[in-house]
């Protein structure tokens, strides 16, 4: 039989030590305690990082309360509206442009755009049968605004302001069948006009806006319309030269035709007449004559 056979591990008796008092024996009551334990060198790098985070905390408050002063003295000013302006019934939106020149007004009957300067409706745009209940609004610039609106039965609607008159550029949710509209209940437009957000009944549609290619469109029928009133305008004139031209012919001809019968003093009396009030002369330049 062997006799190098290894005896077994004692398993030790229980000790009346619990480790609750353990936990009592390594507690702090002091929270500067653990510093008395440290090195001598960390006891002073400890020291100097508590002086400065206390010297940075007091600025910071002393900053705080100079900031909480001035704020306490200075006076908000209060402008008074220099006119009264008449809102449309039942106004149930109002939005300011970027630039702070319109007012977008969303209420019964469609859209109506106010100048800010003369707080005189300057555009609007009417459906008898639309509400607008919301309006978001961004600055494209050159004076155009996109416009992103949602009625009161939940149709979302894509404006376009430009140059003081209104687009309507699409219709988003409209369905012939009102049973299979998707209800928009909220519709944004981004600071930078290239997407718009629609909340739909279950899901939320992201848009990606074409805006340079709606800027081109308008800046091409704003030169037509340019050029057209040139047209006009040039034709209107050439209209007027002609009728100035016959009639500075008649006033010649009486001139040269009365000159002998009437002294000089009254024919350039006559003649200063006709070109101070022409209309009333060039009517009938018979009664000269009598």
């Amino acid at each position: 039989m062997a006799e190098n056979v290894r005896r077994g591990l004692e398993i030790p008796e229980p000790s009346d030590y619990s480790s609750c008092e353990d936990d009592d024996v390594t507690y702090f009551t002091d929270l500067q305690q653990p510093d008395d334990n440290l090195p001598e060198y960390a006891r002073v790098v400890n020291k100097l990082l508590n002086n400065l985070v206390d010297s940075v905390w007091e600025v910071i408050s002393e900053q705080e309360k100079i900031k909480r002063d001035e704020e306490a003295a200075r006076q908000i000013p209060v402008l008074n509206a220099s006119k009264d302006m008449k809102l449309p019934g039942r106004t149930n939106s109002i939005v300011c442009s970027d630039d702070g020149l319109y007012l977008f007004l969303g209420h019964t009957h469609g859209l109506s755009v106010i100048s800010t300067s003369t707080l005189t409706c300057v555009r609007t745009w009417q459906d008898e049968r639309v509400e607008l209940t919301s309006i978001s609004c961004t600055s494209l610039g050159n004076a155009t605004h996109l416009l992103c609106t949602v009625d009161d039965m939940g149709i979302a609607r894509l404006f376009l302001h430009h140059m003081e008159n209104v687009y309507l550029i699409k219709v988003i949710n409209e369905t012939e069948d009102i049973n299979q509209r998707n209800i928009c209940a909220k519709f944004e437009v981004s600071r930078s006009g290239d997407f718009g957000a629609a909340v739909m009944t279950i899901w939320l549609d992201v848009y990606r806006f074409p805006q340079d290619v709606w800027l081109k469109e308008l800046e091409t029928k704003q030169v037509t319309v340019i050029v057209t009133l040139e047209s006009y305008l040039e034709n209107v004139s050439v209209t007027y030269a002609k009728s100035r031209r016959t009639k500075v012919g008649l006033i010649k001809e009486y001139w040269k035709s009365y000159f002998t019968r009437f002294r000089r003093y009254t024919v350039y009396t006559v003649y200063i007449q006709i070109y101070s009030h022409p209309k009333k002369y060039f009517d009938n330049l018979s009664t000269l004559t009598h």
